[in-house]
């Protein structure tokens, strides 16, 4: 769980790029500081893309995704997540439509050290996004499952819809 306070940084969008039938999207490089309301430590953080931003490696029909993020304090190293999906993914361009969607599980792991204290989460996920755009209109949906256990404890689960419409020049 985050804790409240403030995180800024920096994310350089590589974009997307293609070799053949090879096709990379949404590539970033993250590096950000978290600021805490409270009196702990600012933890800084280095990625290759997001949680809520994974690249998307795809070879029609089949693709992956992921990202991959590592912690540290004035300490050291306190701790990384990571998750790698697969499953199946395109990349389309019909006219002036454009989009992209995948569909795929994987896995979500996440290791910290926070007040002396090491918390493990191990969870599977699903993942069912997509997004297009044509002229001057975009919209997206997407499906977030993640089911997992937390220091080999009790069984956790979260699950996020989202859908979004846009319209602008």
């Amino acid at each position: 769980r985050a804790m409240p306070g403030v995180e800024a940084g920096y994310r350089l969008q590589l974009g997307a790029f293609a070799v053949g039938n090879l096709a990379f999207s949404n590539v970033g490089l993250e590096a950000t500081s978290i600021l805490p309301f409270s009196n702990r430590n600012a933890v800084f953080k280095a990625s290759l893309s997001s949680r809520k931003s994974p690249f998307t490696i795809t070879y029609a029909p089949f693709g992956g995704s992921g990202f991959f993020a590592i912690y540290a304090n004035t300490d050291g190293i306190i701790g990384f997540e990571a998750a790698f999906e697969f499953g199946g993914s395109a990349v389309f361009a019909m006219g002036p439509l454009t989009g992209q969607g995948r569909l795929m599980s994987g896995v979500y792991i996440a290791r910290f050290e926070v007040d002396g204290a090491t918390l493990t989460d191990l969870s599977m996920t699903f993942v069912a996004e997509g997004s297009a755009a044509i002229w001057i209109f975009s919209f997206g949906a997407s499906l977030h499952v993640k089911l997992g256990q937390v220091n080999g404890g009790a069984m956790t689960g979260e699950a996020t819809f989202s859908f979004s419409f846009s319209m602008g020049i």
